[in-house]
């Protein structure tokens, strides 16, 4: 979630592109928000299994 700001930066250029007549930029810059997204997501499940495995063997409080 703390990454999702870049994906509404890629999203207000796409529709800046867009309503720019630029069409190809608006293109690559749709298929760029899925790179994006999908390197999100990978970061974010990496960071909660580094997170998860930091607590193994710890006690709850």
């Amino acid at each position: 979630m703390k990454y999702d700001w870049i994906l509404d930066v890629i999203s207000d250029l796409e529709t800046f592109a867009a309503a720019n007549d630029m069409p190809d930029l608006a293109a690559e810059l749709g298929d760029l928000k899925l790179v994006a997204a999908a390197d999100i997501s990978s970061k974010e499940a990496q960071e909660l299994n580094s997170d998860r495995a930091s607590n193994i063997g710890r006690r709850p409080h």
